[in-house]
């Protein structure tokens, strides 16, 4: 079962994002979710009773949505209307500081929105439906929900204000603008217009790289992309199918490195990459040494609160699993594309080369050790360090790799290179 992508529309309400985000799902011929929000029972009699029913209502609206979302995320591409950092940043958020939620309540409430944030995806990206307070309470006046004469006093206005202060905090997905009071969203030719800019933002550097640095200029019609973004970066289109691959705990790093060449049983000495290994043959055993100092790279990442994807011991267990050589892809690829730091050893292996290939077509922060106890490659010979977003590290000893590391801030590391 395949993994897609989704679009998150957010704004207040009253801005128009329901009416674009269904707009879009028609438009794009993908789902839109919620269709229904069993959670919404709850509204009249959350300002019938603020203090009662706060905490309950916003624990529904998390459990509910990031429940649709899982589901959802397994069957096909969506746009969702209001994403589920709002429900937790601004309207969870909202209810606690004004003291209708109390510090327990909002501690739990907080320890189970980190449990769905942990293994739910961000938006591919999302786009911001921007309006003035005066044009969204005179649009609230006609919409006819009896639940919204009960709000207290001031309410939107405090709504108003979290918003504004969320959208310039966001940056897990990039962020496009739309000003939804001046434009028309039933203008007839709003939609091509919207389509244009939606085609844009699919096929732009962020999704489609030109290796060789070329870029494509485009003047977008409707949307104000919001820069910059500093968030993980984001898979909007699926690379593969990932069936069952989980994405590591935020920061996480990919370690590649050679692997055939290091096993005990070498069919071929030609083959030296983890992707030419054809079925799981040959065997990196325990006290094999580049199998260690793997090993205590992983450990020093861990010392700096950086989880690590080590494919060598996490996907084919040091060569133990009998995998085929499109999984390996598949999983390697795919962690290449989600992972916060690309660490490579490439000497002479064809797979670390496209690894690391593929980390600097997506922007990542890439280390690359270059080792003379290993032999490299003519192309890797040519790296250096102005390559952009790699730092490139000599060492003369494989035992050298680990202490060198140990004296980089890879955090900085992870949030500053560009």
């Amino acid at each position: 079962m395949s993994i897609g992508y989704y679009i998150g529309v957010s704004g207040v309400m009253g801005s128009g994002k329901t009416t674009l985000a269904k707009i879009m799902s028609s438009s794009l011929s993908i789902d839109y979710v919620p269709k229904k929000l069993n959670s919404k029972q709850y509204l009249n009699d959350l300002f019938g009773s603020i203090n009662r029913w706060a905490l309950e209502t916003q624990l529904s609206f998390l459990i509910e949505k990031s429940s649709m979302l899982t589901e959802s995320l397994r069957i096909n591409n969506f746009v969702l209307d209001r994403i589920l950092d709002e429900d937790i940043n601004i309207f969870a958020k909202y209810f606690y500081e004004k003291g209708f939620i109390d510090e327990r309540g909002f501690i739990l409430y907080q320890e189970l929105s980190r449990h769905f944030m942990d293994y739910l995806p961000a938006p591919a990206f999302i786009i911001y439906c921007s309006c003035g307070i005066d044009a969204i309470k005179q649009r609230l006046k006609t919409k006819g929900k009896d639940f919204q004469d009960k709000y207290p006093v001031g309410h939107i206005d405090d709504i108003y204000r979290y918003y504004l202060e969320w959208f310039e905090r966001y940056d897990l997905s990039p962020v496009y603008e739309i000003n939804s009071e001046e434009i028309d969203f039933h203008d007839p030719k709003f939609e091509k217009t919207l389509l244009e800019d939606l085609d844009y933002i699919f096929t732009n550097s962020t999704t489609q790289i030109d290796l060789f640095g070329n870029t494509k200029t485009h003047n977008l019609g409707l949307l104000k992309e919001k820069i910059p973004y500093r968030g993980p970066a984001v898979n909007i289109l699926s690379v593969t199918e990932n069936k069952n691959i989980k994405v590591l705990n935020y920061p996480y790093a990919y370690i590649a490195a050679p692997f055939t060449s290091l096993t005990d049983n070498v069919v071929n000495n030609k083959s030296i990459g983890l992707f030419d290994n054809k079925n799981g043959y040959g065997k990196i055993p325990k006290d094999n040494v580049f199998r260690k100092i793997l090993e205590g790279l992983s450990k020093e990442l861990k010392r700096q609160n950086i989880n690590s994807l080590l494919p060598h011991r996490d996907v084919n267990d040091w060569g133990r699993k009998k995998i085929s050589s499109r999984e390996v892809y598949e999983k390697c690829i795919y962690h290449v594309e989600n992972c916060d730091l690309f660490v490579g050893i490439i000497g002479m292996s064809h797979g670390v080369h496209l690894e690391y290939g593929y980390a600097l077509a997506r922007k990542k922060p890439c280390i690359i050790i270059n080792c003379t106890e290993i032999n490299s490659s003519y192309i890797s010979k040519g790296i250096s360090s102005v390559q952009e977003n790699t730092l490139l590290i000599n060492v003369e000893k494989l035992n050298d790799i680990v202490r060198v590391i140990s004296e980089i801030n890879l955090n900085n590391l992870i949030h500053y290179i560009i």
